[in-house]
């Protein structure tokens, strides 16, 4: 179910639809389920941006060396990446 329809609403709809046709005729509303489950996908990569920043004010140096060392390596493997 996953493969055929990635986009949560959209399987939430299909669940929907498939449950209605074989059980009759109660409604579900699953907006609020996916409501959240956006705001929790948002509110986690705010934290993630949040310590992303923070790392790299609190460790300039050691950050940048990261950095350079991953764009080496990655250059290394396919020379025209950001080209």
């Amino acid at each position: 179910m996953n493969k055929e329809f990635p986009d949560s609403e959209q399987r939430a709809a299909v669940c929907y639809n498939k449950w209605r046709k074989a059980e009759g005729v109660t409604e579900i509303d699953f907006t609020e389920q996916i409501v959240e489950s956006r705001k929790e996908k948002e509110s986690l990569e705010k934290a993630k941006d949040k310590a992303r920043k923070k790392y790299d004010k609190e460790n300039p140096e050691k950050r940048r060396t990261q950095k350079r060392d991953y764009n080496r390596r990655e250059r290394k493997k396919d020379p025209d990446i950001w080209k």
